[in-house]
């Protein structure tokens, strides 16, 4: 006996579980993208559209589903991950843009490349204000980006 499973987010990995658990060979099929495509255009379910094909992929036993290597489903949990990851640097980002545009405004349009400039960050950790900078005057920013080791050319205004 196959039991054929209908894949439900991630819903039907419970009742593939009870029928293996039961001794029964379980498969998931996938409903066929033309029944989802027409389902969601005239609003209508295709439950029984569904079931039909899936009751003809188990007959002719085209369910046989090859299982997926290990490392896919790692690679698979990696590249969420890294989505996930970067939607968080890309608000901390944002953050951290509006609290340098709030304490020093139009700071960080002076940088073509603000999180990749080191004279940018540098200046930043050293004055506490738009009116300090200006106060230190070129040598003694030169001086400082120097000291610093920060590279830093002409065109850094």
């Amino acid at each position: 006996m196959i039991v054929a499973v209908e894949r439900t987010g991630r819903y039907h990995h419970l009742v593939r579980q009870a029928f293996a658990a039961a001794g029964s060979k379980s498969a998931l099929c996938i409903p066929s993208r033309p029944n989802v495509i027409a389902s969601q255009r005239s609003g209508n379910k295709t439950d029984d559209t569904d079931l039909a094909a899936i009751q003809r992929a188990a007959v002719t036993a085209s369910l046989a589903r090859k299982t997926r290597r290990a490392g896919w489903r790692e690679l698979q949990l990696l590249i969420r991950h890294r989505r996930d990851l970067v939607f968080k640097s890309s608000a901390v980002a944002t953050q951290i843009r509006e609290h340098l545009e709030a304490a020093l405004p139009g700071y960080a349009a002076c940088f073509d490349k603000l999180w990749e400039s080191a004279t940018a960050w540098t200046l930043v950790h050293h004055f506490d204000s738009a009116r300090a900078i200006h106060e230190a005057g070129m040598v003694k920013l030169i001086e400082l980006l120097q000291r610093e080791k920060s590279a830093f050319s002409k065109t850094d205004r």
